[in-house]
């Protein structure tokens, strides 16, 4: 049961009047001014109601919550909604920020929702438009209506005009119209008028009814019944698609004007390649276009009448369409398929086809398919009585034209190729002037300068890998030294021993650049500075006499001046204790008389009173005090007198001791006759030249002396034999171990990068040297060069491939050109005359035997193009020969025997009068000639090869319908994907144009 409206605000309670005492939100710097309770309620065009709608502005840097619904309940604009806030001060509320102004409406709204959500407002938010209930009613019956409209009985229509040919042109005006106003529309019109609605707000008319408008105010015939729909229809779309062929044809008859366009005025390129893309492909096939048209929106517009949906409407515009190019594509397809087979033979045969045409030649079915069916088909026209000549003239024209393929293929890279020129081209590309040895010498030579450059010829380099590798070289065998010696290599020996004299003593130090010269300098700058030195020595032995004298004078007058101040110090210590003896003996004396006297005052007061006078004190007398008190006889007695302080002074004796005496003086001094010596400080200059050329000795040798150390070792490399006294083996390792050593004086990066490329280049370079030196070093000829550099190619062809590095480029084709012309040539039991017969099983066989390595070496050189084709020369190869026993000449006997039988039963047939059999005969052997040259024919297999497709002709009407379906039935989804597919097959066009 519904509260009254008060007990209601009063349950739900959350929002106060105004006024009323309330915390602030989040930000909120004061509260708002109106009375949420009583706010006007709106209701909305979707039936939803608002009360505390609201904007916020910002003013002063306070940021104000103001509603949108005025009092009297109607929804403000934004600029309405601030103009009243200015003008009444009315709002929901101040903050400091945009966000907690949103966050505090949003809470509102809620709020607000909560109230209204099951208040008296439910109540009228229900009193919407009523919905009436289903009214069931019967099926319409027209079972009794017998008679005819009265307005066409006479042949007149509802539009005012007679049946007839004069009303069926009128009435295709109007679909004329009407389908350019679609065409129009579905190319942008539409889109454009969509854009301007949504703008303004006012709905704009599409292109087709604009046209419709249009064909009325003219007065032509309007549809009537639904044949006059359908034709409508079809007209419509045969508009669309004559105006898109008009379009293609008139780009189409541009391209015959172009050229002398452009010949007076230049245009780029890629307009007119788009515009005559578009003109093939709007223009394409026109008779099929009109068929598809008709067809197809015949189909649409039937299903449409019959009340089908736009999705039936599509499906029956699909089927129409494409009907007469199904027809079309039909007959071709099922007659490909039948020879041929299915869509992996056409694969492969339009790929076996490729492949051939590298050579000039073309596959039979069976070769191209790889079908064993077709195979075996071919095997049996080989051996027949009426195809085996076909079959066999094909076989000789494929080989011929296959090995003139290969020739061209061979005589492209190097003019007649044989063995004996490819294997002088080897011999001189590695030996002869600019060959390879040569060229990588100076190629080597110059890595090395570049590094050269970059090193300071004087800088010392450390030796220690190469000393190591001879001392490895000529090492003893441990228990067997005389076996040692047999395989210990004398230059070696000698080798070492001089480089650890170089490196290592002071000799090698001298025989640097300059070291004597600086030397020589040295000992006479030392030289001379010894003589400077002895005079400089007796001067300093004065001095040095002069001041020991001077200091023992001081010494002497310091200990008497200490004698002194030790003196006087006893006598004032002497003195000072007299004083006080004599002063603590006036001090007794005077207590002690001070006692007398007391004594004497007290008997004295005793003696007065009779009871005191017998008991008197005792008193000291003046002989007792004299006793007690000292004299100053005796004090000065008890005292040092100054014969006892003299007594504790130092005697002179030990004054001299204690003194430096002029014997020590001179021993402390450097004795004259090491002064005045001839060869005075000699030894010392030897000394310091020694020990300055010991200290240089470091175990290095200049880098210059180094680098020429490494040349001369390359040379003997590069120059060794089998009789070489050093083999190449020891000289390599002696190369490596000075290359490593000279690593330590590239201390740059780009030293080092320059060291190691060149490095690299040496290392690489050796090797190839020890990988050809076998082959050039042949007898025999240049012939049996290159059966040596051919030799490997089964087992990887390393050394093919180290010898096709080291050619130049046509010394690399003249080794192609000859391994490839040899590779198919037939065996000697098969070749012609000439020795030119090609054998595919001979070419195949090679083939498979080379290695990937030494086919890569031999064909991967000249480019992807030519790699490519000779791949595909090994897939024709396979191919014939899987083939081959299709097209193989049969054997002799065979081949009599079908002809003889075939011969005889036709002839026969004949002579019996059995014409009927020997017209199947007949008819028998006609049509395996016909199916031979079918699969043999070059134009014909390439036609099978063809991929059976949808004619283009039939897309840009299908699409046409589609647009008008879309655009009938207000399927914007339709309009969409008619667009696209137009605009997708506009691209493929052009992709495949551009291809």
């Amino acid at each position: 049961m519904a509260l009254p409206w008060e007990e209601y605000q009063q349950a739900q309670g959350p929002n106060a009047p105004a006024g009323a005492a309330t915390a602030l939100a989040r930000g909120q710097r004061a509260a708002g001014n109106i009375d949420l309770t009583k706010r006007p309620v709106v209701r909305n065009p979707d039936g939803s109601i608002s009360t505390v709608r609201s904007i916020s502005a910002n003013f002063d840097g306070n940021e104000v919550l103001i509603p949108t619904v005025s009092d009297d309940g109607k929804i403000l604009s934004d600029d309405d909604a601030i103009a009243a806030y200015q003008r009444t001060g009315r709002n929901l509320g101040v903050f400091d920020t945009p966000e907690n102004a949103t966050a505090y409406a949003e809470s509102l709204h809620n709020q607000q929702a909560d109230m209204y959500a099951d208040g008296p407002w439910t109540e009228y938010q229900d009193q919407s438009i009523p919905t009436l209930s289903t009214v069931s009613a019967l099926p319409p019956d027209f079972s009794g209506v017998t008679s005819t409209v009265d307005s066409t009985a006479s042949g007149r229509q509802a539009d005012g005009w007679m049946a007839g040919p004069l009303r069926d042109a009128m009435f295709g005006a109007r679909s004329v119209l009407q389908g350019g106003g679609s065409l129009i529309g579905a190319l942008g019109g539409d889109a454009l008028g969509a854009l301007e609605t949504k703008i303004t707000g006012r709905p704009v008319a599409s292109f087709r009814d604009n046209a419709a408008r249009l064909a009325d105010a003219l007065g032509l015939p309007q549809a009537q019944t639904a044949g006059d729909r359908i034709y409508g229809d079809i007209g419509e779309a045969l508009t669309g698609t004559a105006l898109t062929m008009g379009a293609g044809g008139a780009l189409n008859a541009g391209r015959t004007v172009a050229p002398t366009l452009a010949r007076a005025a230049p245009a780029p390129q890629i307009t007119a390649g788009l515009g005559q893309r578009a003109g093939e492909f709007l223009a394409a096939q026109p008779g099929l276009q009109v068929a598809s048209t008709i067809s197809g929106s015949g189909a649409s517009s039937a299903a449409r009448e019959s009340g089908a949906g736009t999705g039936g409407q599509l499906a029956a515009a699909l089927a129409g369409g494409l009907a007469p190019s199904a027809l079309a594509a039909g007959v071709p397809m099922t007659l490909r398929g039948a020879i041929r087979g299915g869509e992996a033979n056409r694969q492969n045969l339009s790929q076996a086809i490729d492949d051939f045409a590298v050579l000039g030649a073309t596959p039979s079915v069976g070769q191209g398919t790889g079908s064993w069916s077709r195979q075996g088909a071919e095997t049996l026209l080989g051996a027949g009585p009426t195809s085996a000549g076909v079959m066999n003239r094909f076989a000789e024209r494929q080989a011929e034209a296959i090995g003139a393929g290969l020739q061209q293929q061979a005589d492209g890279l190097f003019r007649n190729p044989s063995a004996e020129r490819a294997g002088r081209a080897i011999e001189q590309g590695i030996r002869g002037d600019g060959g390879f040895i040569r060229t990588s010498r100076e190629r080597a030579n110059q890595l090395y300068n570049r590094l050269d450059e970059l090193l300071p010829q004087d800088e010392r380099v450390g030796i220690d890998n190469v000393r190591t590798a001879l001392a490895g070289l000529n090492e003893e065998i441990p228990g067997a030294p005389s076996v040692s010696r047999f395989f210990q290599n004398a230059r070696l020996e000698g080798i070492e021993s001089a480089l650890s004299k170089d490196a290592g003593g002071i000799e090698g130090v001298l025989s640097r650049p300059g070291m004597r010269a600086q030397v020589d300098q040295m000992r006479a700058d030392l030289t001379e500075q010894a003589a400077l030195r002895r005079a400089e020595l007796a001067q300093e032995t004065n001095q040095q006499r002069q001041g020991l004298v001077a200091e023992a004078g001081q010494q002497r007058e310091s200990l008497l001046a200490d004698q002194e101040r030790l003196r006087e110090r006893m006598g004032s210590m002497i003195e000072s204790r007299r004083a006080q003896l004599y002063q603590e003996a006036d001090e007794l004396e005077l207590q002690l008389r001070a006692q007398q006297q007391a004594a004497i005052a007290e008997n004295r007061q005793r003696g007065m009173f009779p009871e005191t006078s017998n008991s008197l004190v005792p008193v000291i007398s003046d002989e007792e005090i004299a006793r007690q008190v000292p004299t100053r006889q005796s004090i000065d007695a008890r005292l040092p007198s100054q014969a006892d302080i003299e007594a504790q002074m130092m005697s002179r004796a030990d004054l001299d001791a204690q003194v430096m005496s002029p014997q020590a003086i001179e021993q402390r001094l450097t004795p004259e006759t090491a002064i005045n010596q001839q060869n005075f400080g000699s030894d010392y200059v030897e000394k310091q030249i020694n020990d300055y050329l010991t200290s240089q000795v470091d175990g290095k040798l200049p880098y210059e002396a180094l680098r020429k150390l490494r040349t001369l070792v390359g040379g003997e490399l590069e120059n060794t034999s089998l009789v070489s006294d050093v083999p190449r083996s020891k000289w390599k390792a002696v190369y490596a171990a000075l290359s490593q050593d000279m690593e330590a004086a590239a201390t740059t990066p780009e030293a080092k990068r320059a060291l190691d490329r060149a490095n690299r280049y040496f290392n690489a370079r050796a090797t190839r040297i020890d990988d050809i030196d076998r082959v050039i070093d042949r007898n025999g000829g240049p012939e049996k060069i290159y059966q040596a550099v051919m030799g490997g190619v089964k087992d990887g062809g390393s050394t093919l491939r180290s010898v096709m590095q080291s050619l130049p480029e046509e010394g690399q084709k003249a080794v192609t050109a000859a391994a490839l012309r040899r590779m198919g040539l037939a065996n000697p039991g098969a070749q012609d005359a000439a020795g030119e017969t090609f054998s595919a099983a001979t070419f195949l066989t090679n083939w498979n035997k080379a290695s990937p390595e030494a086919r890569r070496a031999l064909f991967d050189r000249y480019g992807p193009g030519f790699s490519s084709d000779l791949d595909k020369v090994a897939k024709v190869a396979e191919r014939i020969k899987e083939g081959g026993q299709a097209i193989a000449n049969p054997s002799g006997t065979a081949r009599q025997g079908a002809q003889f039988a075939y011969w005889g039963g036709l002839l026969g047939s004949i002579f019996s009068g059995n014409l009927g059999t020997a017209g199947l005969i007949g008819a028998g052997g006609a049509g395996a000639n016909l199916l031979a040259r079918a699969v043999t024919n070059p134009r014909i297999v390439k036609w099978m090869a063809r991929n059976t497709e949808t004619p283009v002709g039939a897309i840009p009407a299908q699409i046409n319908v589609l647009k008008r379906i879309g655009a009938e039935n207000d399927d914007q989804d339709a309009v969409e994907l008619a667009n696209a597919l137009s605009e997708q097959l506009n691209q493929g066009s052009d992709q495949q144009n551009g291809q």
